[in-house]
């Protein structure tokens, strides 16, 4: 493996449900900072996963209608941004399998069939690897 892979999850998200409730609001930490606390420990429970994956917590990517929003980046490899993603037990097994496949991918593209269905219906982009020629690391 070349380089680590980095997970952003926006800690600001709140989900459709917790919009439609504004009292849920003010009593309950961001939807966003529930999945980024469900996700992070679930890959320090997977020990296959050890120094792999570094998670971090962002501020808002700008995908309100579709949040909660997490990305996944490396070093010569594509990128993907996913939405409606929640701190359900489901959700965070479906980022993290994703995670995963994408750690394991040269480039970064796990095939399609692979990815769990939620992922496939929700990517909201996939970008292209950062030109080498524009790296200030070439």
């Amino acid at each position: 493996m070349k380089n680590k892979a980095i997970l952003q999850i926006c800690s600001t998200c709140n989900s459709a449900a917790v919009k439609q409730n504004p009292e849920r609001l003010e009593t309950e930490s961001p939807e966003g900072e529930k999945l980024l606390c469900a996700v992070q420990a679930a890959v320090e429970a997977d020990p296959g996963m050890e120094g792999k994956l570094s998670i971090q917590a962002v501020r808002c990517m700008s995908s309100c209608k579709r949040s909660c929003v997490a990305a996944l980046l490396a070093k010569d490899k594509y990128q993907f941004v996913v939405g409606e993603l929640d701190s359900s037990a489901e959700r965070v097994y479906d980022l993290v399998a994703f995670a995963k496949s994408y750690v394991e991918a040269e480039d970064g593209l796990p095939q399609w069939r692979e990815r769990p269905q939620h992922i496939r219906k929700n990517t909201i982009a996939r970008l292209h690897p950062f030109p080498s020629e524009l790296s200030n690391d070439s």
